[in-house]
């Protein structure tokens, strides 16, 4: 795996992390891999990807080497968030409501 230009604990909980996403067949959360494994926790993972500008051309060139292609393969890359409740009751609270009072 290709390094970065963090320090050597950083480098390790991405190396870490990468890891588990390419070896996971699905989408999982940051708690999911710290409920996985007992040297990172959720919050050093979190800081890390707040706090670092990992792009995802950053990401490809650290594990792209790791990968064996075949011709009839593909990889597919899906950063969407799924939509959580409070995420929906929080997006209610602030439409705008229009009240019309006919006399």
């Amino acid at each position: 795996m290709k390094t970065l230009s963090l320090s050597e604990k950083k480098q390790l909980l991405f190396s870490d992390y990468c890891q588990f996403l390419l070896a996971s067949f699905h989408n999982f959360t940051q708690t999911y891999f710290a409920d996985h494994t007992e040297k990172w926790s959720h919050d050093q993972l979190n800081r890390l990807l707040r706090e670092e500008r990992i792009s995802a051309g950053d990401l490809w060139r650290s594990v792209k080497n790791d990968i064996e292609f075949h011709p009839d393969g593909c990889l597919l890359f899906d950063d969407t968030k799924e939509s959580l409740l409070h995420d929906y009751m929080r997006q209610q609270l602030h439409k705008p409501t229009i009240s019309v009072n006919i006399a």
